[in-house]
C-alpha cells in the first residue's frame, strides 16, 4: 500500500484533473553514468517557488523501475493546480518497496520545464542514499551547448551577476562580520560541546583562539575585504572591446540602470543606522580580483 502522503497526493491530483485544468511542468531526469549509480526504488519531486510548492510527487514513466538506470534520461510530468512561479529549489526523496532492498542512487541534473517555456537546471551529482529529504537549488554549471539566442543570454547573465553582484555579497563584508573574532572563530582550542547546558563563560573563553590566532584570522578578513588598488567599478570597462555603435548604446543603457540602483541604494541607506552597501554598483567590482 502506498504511503499516505502518496497516497493523498495521487487522490488530489486525480480530482484536481477532472475539476479544473491542471498546469504540467515537464521533469527530465539523468542519472549519473558512475558504477553502481541505477536504482530501482522509487523516486519523489516537489516544485518550490516563488507562489507556492507542488505536492510531492512520485516519477514514474513507462519504463518503470528502468527509469533510474546508469546513464538513462528519463521525462516526468508533475501537474500542479496553478503555477508555483519562478522555480527556487525542488526537493528530492528516495523510497524503497516494500518488496526491494535500499538501493543508492547517483542522479546527475534534474531539469525542469515551466508551463510559460523556462528550463531550471538543478545539476546534483551526488549519492542518495537514504529516505532524507534532499534539497537542491538552481545551479550555475556550464552548459555543453547553447542552442538559442535566449540561452546564451541567460548563461552570459549568469556569469556577469556571479563574478560581480554575488561576489561583492559574500565577499566585501567578510571583515565586517568576522571582524568580530567570536562570529567566526578560525580555530577550537577546545572540542565543541556534545550536549546541551554543559558550557558556561570560562569554558567558551578556553575554546576560543588565543589572540595571536585570532589577529591573523582578523588580518586574512580584512585583506579579503579591502578594496583593490585598481578597483573598477561594475559597467565600467578600461579596455575598449567594442567600438561600434549597438554595443556602447547598450553599455550606455546598462550604466543607467546601475546608477538608478545607486540612487535607490543610497537613498534607503540614509534612514539606515547601519548602512548596507555591498550590493550598491558604485562600490561593486566588476569582476572576481583577489
Amino acid at each position: 500500500m502506498a504511503e499516505n502522503g502518496e497516497y493523498n497526493s495521487l487522490l488530489n491530483r486525480i480530482v484536481l484533473r477532472f475539476g479544473e485544468k491542471m498546469v504540467d511542468y515537464k521533469v527530465t531526469v539523468s542519472t549519473g553514468t558512475t558504477v553502481n549509480a541505477t536504482t530501482t526504488n522509487h523516486i519523489h519531486i516537489k516544485l518550490v517557488g516563488t507562489d507556492g510548492e507542488s505536492d510531492r510527487t512520485r516519477l514514474s514513466c513507462i519504463t518503470g523501475p528502468l527509469a533510474f538506470i546508469a546513464g538513462k534520461v528519463s521525462t516526468f510530468t508533475v501537474s500542479c493546480p496553478v503555477s508555483v512561479g519562478k522555480l527556487i529549489l525542488i526537493e528530492l526523496d528516495k523510497k524503497n518497496p516494500v518488496v526491494l532492498p535500499e538501493v543508492d542512487w547517483f542522479p546527475a541534473k534534474v531539469e525542469v520545464e515551466s508551463p510559460d517555456g523556462e528550463t531550471y537546471i538543478f545539476p546534483i551529482y551526488r549519492w542518495i542514499t537514504d529516505s532524507e529529504v534532499q534539497r537542491f537549488r538552481e545551479g550555475t554549471g556550464i552548459p555543453k551547448g547553447l542552442s538559442s539566442v535566449a540561452e546564451l543570454v541567460k548563461f552570459v547573465t549568469m556569469v556577469l551577476f556571479t563574478c560581480s553582484a554575488q561576489h561583492s555579497a559574500v565577499n566585501d563584508g567578510q571583515f565586517d562580520y568576522g571582524g568580530w573574532m567570536p562570529n567566526t572563530p578560525i580555530s577550537l582550542q577546545l572540542p565543541p560541546p556534545t550536549s546541551k547546558g554543559t558550557t558556561s563563560e570560562a569554558t567558551m573563553l578556553n575554546t576560543l583562539p588565543d589572540i595571536g590566532t585570532s589577529a591573523q584570522g582578523m588580518a586574512t578578513l580584512w585583506l579579503l575585504s579591502k578594496p583593490p588598488f585598481d578597483f573598477v567599478p561594475l559597467g565600467q570597462f578600461p579596455e575598449e572591446h567594442f567600438t561600434e555603435e549597438i554595443p556602447w548604446e547598450l553599455i550606455k543603457d546598462f550604466r543607467g540602470e546601475l546608477e538608478v540602483l545607486t540612487t535607490v541604494i543610497s537613498v534607503r541607506n540614509r534612514k539606515l543606522e547601519i548602512p548596507y552597501t555591498y550590493m550598491d554598483p558604485a562600490d561593486m567590482e566588476n569582476s572576481v580580483t583577489i
